[in-house]
């Protein structure tokens, strides 16, 4: 997911927070999730994707040129991982490996989860942003943004194969575990499906009108559901079968992610507007938002750990908004320096 590198915020929510004085509609409202802590770290308050590690109890975080490995627990900075420009992680847990995406190299870095040493780096297409593993296929996935392909790579040998053409830019991906990789195409409003095993896109599903910039992705791998982040403040559900649409939920809007706790069957949205939503199913089956959570405003992307359904939200606080100046003709928002914290909700 592309954002300003100098402020952790996009800039179209940056534009939101000067303008927008819009209440975020809430079907329903009841005590569950709650802020149970903050994690702050040192350096700028930057960063993007957040994976958890739920076996050692550790979150990676790309914040930048550098990813940072974290007890989830105690908030202590356990190690970095230097690179260029860091966007998605993804672990190999039977190997002891993770895989970073290097905006900067157009690269895919390869370290020792253990270690956190960088083993190999594997080309990839241009500006490569999510990043997923099949353990299926046992294939990595790169999701290229600016050349709008996947590249895989087998993971037992770190080799590249063939890049995946697709008709829009991607955002976020999840994999099914029985052999299909599910993609956001952002600007098309619909998502991609390939096939795992032949490495070729098979299909790609509409979704619908009320989808403005797809960005997050979660998977009901049980109830073979997708729940798809849109920017203009929904979740579109979906099936992982044949795409036909299920449910349209209203959440907060600049969402860049959606995780699934497939234990308690509980979606979640996290909104940069400043609202983590909590979606699940009535006795009769449907779905909306049964919980909002107030968040910092601007923290917009997500991990669960599956283990202690815990979620973490990287935040920071906006110190002010710049106006429109000169040759930038949008307004920039600025964090406040030392800010930046990693937000725990626990159930």
């Amino acid at each position: 997911m592309r954002r300003s590198r100098t402020t952790g915020v996009t800039m179209t929510f940056a534009a939101f927070l000067m303008m927008s004085t819009t209440v975020i509609p809430v079907q329903a409202v009841e005590r569950g999730y709650h802020v149970v802590n903050h994690l702050n770290l040192p350096g700028p308050v930057r960063w993007d994707y957040i994976t958890s590690d739920d076996a050692t109890g550790r979150l990676f975080i790309a914040r930048e040129q550098e990813v940072d490995v974290v007890d989830s627990v105690t908030g202590h900075l356990l190690g970095t991982i230097p690179l260029g420009l860091v966007h998605g992680i993804a672990l190999d847990e039977a190997r002891h490996q993770g895989f970073i995406s290097d905006e900067a190299s157009h690269d895919l870095a390869v370290f020792d989860t253990t270690t956190l040493a960088i083993i190999a780096k594997v080309a990839v297409g241009e500006g490569p942003d999510a990043v997923v593993y099949d353990r299926v296929a046992d294939t990595v996935f790169a999701i290229d943004r600016d050349s709008r392909d996947v590249t895989p790579i087998l993971a037992a040998s770190g080799r590249a194969l063939a890049a995946i053409p697709l008709p829009d830019e991607p955002e976020f991906a999840v994999a099914d575990g029985s052999g299909r990789l599910f993609i956001n195409l952002t600007n098309k409003a619909e998502v991609a499906v390939i096939d795992t095993a032949t490495r070729k896109l098979t299909q790609t599903w509409p979704l619908g009108p009320a989808c403005v910039q797809a960005t997050g992705l979660a998977i009901d791998r049980d109830g073979h559901r997708l729940f798809a982040a849109c920017r203009n403040g929904v979740v579109q559900i979906l099936s992982s079968e044949d795409g036909h649409a299920v449910a349209s939920v209203p959440v907060g809007k600049f969402s860049d992610a959606t995780v699934f706790d497939q234990a308690t069957k509980t979606a979640f949205s996290s909104s940069g507007t400043g609202t983590l939503s909590v979606i699940a199913q009535d006795a009769a089956g449907a779905y909306a938002v049964r919980q909002t959570v107030t968040t910092p405003v601007g923290a917009r992307t997500m991990a669960i750990d599956a283990k202690t359904h815990r979620l973490y939200l990287p935040s920071g606080v906006v110190d002010h908004v710049d106006p429109p100046a000169g040759a930038r003709p949008y307004p920039l928002t600025v964090m406040k320096a030392g800010s930046f914290n990693v937000l725990v909700v626990a159930p």
